[in-house]
Order: structure tokens, then C-alpha cells, then sequence
């Protein structure tokens, strides 16, 4: 039978294997692939942990290309950054029952718990040189994105529908990966010695591609279940600018010392008013026959306001750090699936004969704060720790298991050691503590069914993130 698990088909590139369903299906929405672990200051999918507790709009070495261009401009001699963050991500979501019948051997097949434990891997790299009172700097860097594969549910492999092995999730997600990663080159000025302003200008490589379940109608039934897999990517551009002062507050060694910074990051895509279009392919698996096309992906990310403060009392072997940000989450009104060079608007019934999907979104304005201590050991250890708040971008109406967001804290520790007079190396921890969410009475059918013609999300979410980060700052 064409529908059974032993005629999976696999797609030609990257092996990705997709199931061949029995009847024609719908096309699928790449919504933006997954949620990865957020950052300890983050929200919607925002995943700047690069630097880690040291990665602040205060800071002077090359995270701040990204942080505060303005800090390079206090750094001195050459710089070579690396750093990575090693996360781990655990999540679930169960789903009610569905209002849809379900076959006879595929009872329960749209509900329950699906689960995740996953591991990924974020580099970064910057170097940074000073000529004085001019500094510059170049960086990679992934600020926005994550990558997610759902497991299996071992009870369905032998079942007759092709479907239900990929779990109560896969509606929206199976597997999938959403990046922006930042090509950035950055000049900070010091017209006196206590003050910098720096900026920076980036090339923005965005990626999406996901793997989901999807019947044409937008409902949830598994006899007419089938797999649409987009694969898109853009290149746009960014820019950010901030400043930094460390007043005098004393002289020598054992005077008090005192950084202010602040720094704005503009949307992706200023080219287009902020617009992400990122152009690829579509691809539909129906009822065995595979068929390919041409599509645009189109999504706002926000742009983001820091500030923070830096303190050291004199003769203290302590330094104190408070910073934060601003996100302006509110411009992700949807997320579209179009035809090559159509809009995207918020209300499928506008240019409904040019969009193949529209995923509302209608996502909040987020903050974030944290307070982080260090202590100097010795002029060889530095030791410390930090907690931190972040809150949630995503309403409970619009809330899908692709694009998962909490209210967060986080709390980290970690060292910085001088391995030799040319290196530092830094190992730290942050563990991500998330409030679960239950949205089983949000107004669903309103906000994401209907004209949006996408399957019910309600249910109960679940998640937990470490982020192991490793960096070496080597002076020259």
C-alpha cells in the first residue's frame, strides 16, 4: 500500500527522508523551522550567547562587533576571538485530543506528547585591532535562529498511516533549521580618551528550511496526511551603532572604574523597510508524486535597543554589571510562503491568490535584564556568576510547536583565566529555566485556524536549555 512506513521516499538532497502519504496534500508553511535555545537575555528566537557572561553592550573585546561596536574603540592591540556555544535542548508538547476522527489503528495518533532532546553547536569568531584612537574590527556571528528533529513515537513505526511515527507536533514541525547569521565589519572612534562610538555593518545570511506534516485544508486528518519540505535562503543587510564611557573617577591602579554603554541593532533587511525575503523551493510529496516550485519565504525580525552599566569599586577586587535589552518583536506580524515577488500580509484574504500560506504571528515587544558579579581571584583567575530575566514574545492564541517561547530565567557561572600573556580562556554555563505554558483554552480557531487554515496548537509546552560557552581571547 502506498501509504505504509516501508515506502518512505527520500528527498535527493541531504537525505532527508519524507513520508509518502496516501492522498494529495497541502502546501506546507516553512514557519521558521524551530526555536533553539534561546539566549540568557533573549526572547522569540533570539540565541546571542556568544561571549557568554562577558558578552555585554560594556564590553571590549570583538562580541562587541554585535553588543556595542563602540567597545572595540576601548580594547588595545590585536584580538583574534573564538568562541563556542555547546546547547542542549529538551521539549515537549502534548496535545489534546483532536475534533478530527481518527482511523481505525491510529487512535491517538493526533495527540498526546511529543519530544525533543537535541544538541547544537554555535560558532563565532572576531578580530579586533587597535591604531589608537581608531579601532576596527570584523566578525561571524549567529544572533537569531535554532534547529530542532522531534523524535519518533516507536508505537506508530509499523502503523498503516505514514504519518503518526513523526508525532502530535508535526502539523507544525518535524525537523527544521532557522538561521541569521551576521557577516559584520565594525570602526569605533575615541575623540577623547573616556568615550568611543562605533558601527557596524553586516551581511545577513538568512536560512530556513523545515520538514512538516500538512493536508490541503488546514485540518488534522491523518488519512489525507502528507509532507511538504522549503528549503530558502536571502542575503541582506544590517547595521548597529553605540557608544561607550568610562568617566574618570581617580587616578591610578586602585581607582574606582566605571564602563556606561549603549548600542542599537537594526532589523535585518533595512534595504526593504525590514522585510526578510529569502527565495528557494517548495517541496510537495503528494500521494508519491513529488512536485517542486519556486517560492519566496517572508518574515520582520526586530531590531534591538542595550544598555548597561559596569561598575568597580576602587582598591575591590569585585565588579558589578547590570545591562538589558528591547526587542521589538511586535514587527513579526506573519510569516508567508508566497509566490515569487509577492507580498506578505497579515490577513490571508489580502492578495490571497498570490500567498501559498500565512502563518499568523501577531508577536509582543520583549525585555530583558541581568545582573552579573566577578570576582578578580588573583591577576590570573577571574571567577563569576550571573542571573537573568527574559520575557516572552508569543501570545498563547498563536503559540505552535515550531516557534515555542517562555517567560525565562537563567542563572550562569563560569571563569576567565590567563593561560599566557597572550591568551585568555573562558569556560561557562548558563542553565535556561523556562515557565511551562498551557494554552488548551486559547482562542485558536480565531488566530491561526479559519482563513490561516492551520491546525490546532493548543496543548501543554514544556522546555529546558543548558549552553555550555567556551571562548579564547588571544592579544597580540
Amino acid at each position: 500500500m502506498a501509504h505504509r512506513r516501508s515506502s518512505r521516499v527520500v528527498g535527493k538532497a541531504h537525505g532527508r527522508a519524507w513520508a509518502q502519504p496516501r492522498v494529495a496534500v497541502g502546501l506546507a508553511l516553512a514557519a521558521a523551522a524551530v526555536a533553539g535555545p534561546r539566549g540568557a537575555q533573549a526572547a522569540g528566537f533570539s540565541v546571542a550567547r556568544f561571549g557568554g557572561e562577558h558578552g555585554n553592550p560594556m564590553t571590549d573585546n570583538p562580541t562587541a562587533l554585535y553588543y556595542n561596536p563602540a567597545g572595540i574603540g576601548f580594547s588595545e592591540g590585536t584580538h583574534a576571538f573564538v568562541d563556542v556555544s555547546l546547547a542542549w535542548r529538551s521539549a515537549t508538547y502534548t496535545r489534546p485530543a483532536s475534533d478530527t476522527a481518527e482511523p481505525a489503528g491510529a487512535e491517538g495518533a493526533n495527540s498526546g506528547r511529543g519530544t525533543l532532546t537535541n544538541f547544537l553547536a554555535a560558532p563565532m569568531i572576531g578580530v579586533s585591532h587597535s591604531f589608537g584612537l581608531v579601532a576596527v574590527g570584523a566578525g561571524f556571528f549567529t544572533p537569531f535562529g535554532g534547529q530542532a528533529k522531534w523524535s519518533q513515537r516507536t508505537q506508530y513505526e509499523a502503523n498503516e498511516y505514514a504519518g503518526p511515527v513523526d508525532g502530535p507536533q508535526r502539523w507544525y514541525t518535524i525537523d527544521g533549521d532557522l538561521r541569521a547569521s551576521y557577516v559584520g565589519a565594525g570602526v569605533a572612534i575615541r575623540p577623547v580618551p573616556m568615550f568611543s562610538l562605533g558601527v557596524t555593518g553586516n551581511l545577513v545570511l538568512g536560512k530556513v528550511e523545515t520538514i512538516r506534516a500538512r493536508v490541503v485544508d488546514g485540518s488534522d486528518s491523518i488519512e489525507d496526511e502528507g509532507r511538504s519540505w522549503l528549503d530558502v535562503s536571502g542575503t541582506h543587510f544590517s547595521f548597529g551603532v553605540g557608544a561607550l564611557v568610562e568617566p574618570e573617577l581617580g587616578e591610578g591602579p586602585e581607582a574606582p572604574r566605571l564602563r556606561i554603554g549603549a548600542s542599537y541593532q537594526s532589523q535585518p533587511a533595512i534595504e526593504n523597510g525590514g522585510e526578510m525575503r529569502l527565495q528557494g523551493t517548495l517541496n510537495n510529496n503528494f500521494g508519491g508524486a513529488v512536485s517542486r516550485s519556486d517560492v519566496d519565504f517572508v518574515q520582520q525580525l526586530p531590531d534591538v535597543v542595550r544598555a548597561g552599566v559596569a561598575y568597580r569599586p576602587g582598591g575591590q577586587r569585585f565588579e558589578l554589571r547590570v545591562f538589558g535589552d528591547y526587542q521589538r518583536w511586535s514587527v513579526m506580524k506573519a510569516q508567508c510562503v508566497v509566490q515569487p515577488g509577492a507580498p506578505c500580509d497579515r490577513d490571508p484574504d489580502v492578495n490571497k491568490d498570490t500567498y501559498i500560506q500565512n502563518q499568523y504571528r501577531d508577536w509582543h515587544d520583549t525585555f530583558g535584564a541581568r545582573v552579573g558579579l566577578s570576582w578578580f581571584r588573583s591577576d590570573v583567575t577571574e571567577l563569576f556568576v550571573g542571573i537573568g530575566y527574559a520575557s516572552n514574545a508569543v501570545p498563547d492564541e498563536t503559540l505552535e510547536p515550531a516557534l515555542m517561547d517562555f517567560h525565562s530565567g537563567t542563572i550562569g557561572f563560569g571563569a576567565r583565566i590567563r593561560a599566557a600573556s597572550w591568551v585568555h580562556l573562558s569556560p561557562s554555563y548558563t542553565q535556561v529555566l523556562y515557565l511551562g505554558r498551557d494554552t488548551t483554552t486559547s482562542r485558536h480557531d480565531e488566530y491561526l485556524g479559519g482563513k490561516w487554515k492551520s491546525p490546532d496548537s493548543s496543548g501543554e509546552y514544556r522546555q529546558t536549555v543548558g549552553v555550555l560557552n567556551v571562548n579564547a581571547d588571544f592579544a597580540f
